[in-house]
């Protein structure tokens, strides 16, 4: 068994069947004949085949070509960094003129809606209020004094009233005194005075009968007295010269009564003119009375009028000063509660402070404008992964792509997600010596374990591609060719 197993052995050895050897100088095994002349004849055989290199070349580099076509997995790896997504962010602003005296949180703190997140001072608004109460003062005092006025313009508009009354009560009379001047009814003053002139005038034309009955008394007289002279000068006549005298007494006794009666009556008609003239005079009297109380009455009437315009005016003034007092009042109260509810500014929403320290302190204590930025405040139950995507691997990300987000803080498990959002435009890194292409991703934080800044890696999946593709795209990535390209 021994002796039929080695020669097996050595015949499936080449290097001990071949009948080539190395051959010291000075040996004498090279005159030695070989007695395995067929053995040498084949290997010569296999040694003259001349496309044995050729077909192994050509089986290997077949061999590649179909590795080469593989189709591989392919991703893009990155870092990242969390993000608040864009409608979650909310800027709180200045919404008063005024300056930060104290902020009551940080960056990174998580707020609720409501919370107070600074105290602000508000001198401007301070100064404007005390402008406003001093006006309000002012009205308020203008506004009493002008309700005290009106009772006293009252009485004015009633004292004015009662003495155009009163005038226009004389002047009524006066006028029907006037009017009955003409009528059957005089005033009892001219009443008397005419009762007196009409007995004037009823003696008068008494004592005128007198007179006539005793000028023809005289009449009878002097013709007696003429037939008796015609009688004493007809001849052989001679009358009594006593009865003669007796007629001339008679005649001038009858006249001398004549021009008593006759100065009688004179004096009676100078009596009726007096009264005449006292009658005028009263009517003439009464004509300036009536004259001046309408003069009175207009004036009375005037000064009525400019009574109750002082009283609509004092009334007006009244209304007006109450408009002014009661919209300063409003104003004041808004503006009180203006600067209640904005010297604390609280948070109209939930989330995380995302203001940095150095913005916190740049805005403590300076004036600030109204509407002015104050701090960034950002709801953080979904935030964004912006992954600064190599420009090399730009031309191979597409939307859609699952994306694998890992954490550098431990205990956390990775999130699946995918491309949201691809920018337009590459950006320079941190380093300004490469572009990146940054690529938007959003992830859900419900238990807001997540907050902004933090960073993390990034896997985003691209199509698979041959291998030698793969291949092809390191090593460009690693001779940084693209960046000449």
């Amino acid at each position: 068994m021994t002796t039929n197993f080695t020669p097996k052995t050595q015949a499936t050895n080449p290097s001990n069947s071949s009948p080539l050897k190395l051959v010291k100088p000075g040996s004498n095994s090279a005159a030695k004949p070989t007695d395995k002349l067929p053995e040498t004849t084949t290997v010569t055989e296999k040694k003259s085949f001349p496309y044995r290199g050729i077909l192994i070349a050509g089986g290997i580099l077949i061999g590649l070509g179909v590795v080469s076509q593989i189709p591989v997995s392919n991703s893009v790896r990155s870092s990242g960094t969390l993000e608040p997504i864009r409608n979650s962010r909310q800027l709180i602003y200045m919404k008063v003129p005024g300056s930060i005296t104290e902020f009551q949180v940080e960056p990174g703190e998580i707020v609720k809606t409501g919370d107070i997140l600074a105290l602000v001072s508000t001198p401007d608004l301070d100064k404007e209020i005390d402008e406003k109460q001093v006006q309000l003062q002012e009205k308020q005092s203008a506004l009493e004094n002008a309700k005290e006025q009106i009772p006293i313009r009252e009485n004015q508009v009633e004292q004015a009233e009662l003495a155009v009354e009163s005038v226009r009560n004389r002047l009524t009379t006066i006028q029907s005194e006037v009017e009955k001047f003409s009528s059957v009814n005089p005033p009892p003053e001219v009443k008397k005075l005419a009762q007196e002139i009409a007995a004037i005038d009823k003696k008068i034309a008494g004592i005128r009968s007198e007179v006539e009955s005793l000028e023809k008394r005289v009449e009878v007289v002097n013709e007696d007295i003429s037939n008796y002279e015609d009688a004493s000068s007809e001849a052989g006549h001679h009358l009594s010269k006593k009865h003669f005298h007796d007629l001339l007494d008679k005649q001038e006794s009858f006249r001398g009564e004549i021009e008593r009666k006759l100065a009688e009556v004179e004096e009676l008609e100078e009596q009726i003119s007096a009264k005449k003239a006292e009658i005028e005079t009263f009517e003439k009297t009464q004509q300036e009375k009536l004259a001046t109380l309408t003069d009175e009455l207009g004036e009375k009437q005037a000064a009525a009028e400019t009574a109750r315009n002082q009283l609509a005016a004092t009334q007006e003034e009244v209304t007006h000063l109450q408009k002014v007092v009661d919209t300063l009042t409003i104003n004041l109260s808004k503006l009180e509660t203006k600067r209640d509810e904005n010297q604390i500014l609280r948070a109209n929403q939930a989330g995380i402070v995302i203001s940095s320290n150095e913005e916190l302190v740049k805005n403590k204590g300076r004036k600030m404008q109204e509407n002015e930025v104050v701090m960034d405040i950002a709801d953080i139950e979904t935030l964004q992964v912006v992954i600064n995507a190599p420009q090399a691997d730009s031309d191979i990300i597409q939307m859609g792509a699952k994306v694998t987000v890992r954490f550098k803080e431990p205990g956390l498990e990775p999130i699946i997600t995918q491309v949201e959002k691809i920018d337009q435009e590459m950006i320079a890194d941190q380093s300004g010596q490469k572009r990146v292409l940054r690529v938007r991703a959003k992830m859900e934080n419900p238990g807001e374990e997540l907050r902004p800044g933090a960073e993390v890696h990034a896997k985003i999946n691209a199509p698979e591609i041959p291998l030698y593709q793969k291949i092809q795209r390191e090593l460009l990535k690693v001779l940084n060719i693209r960046k000449y390209r």
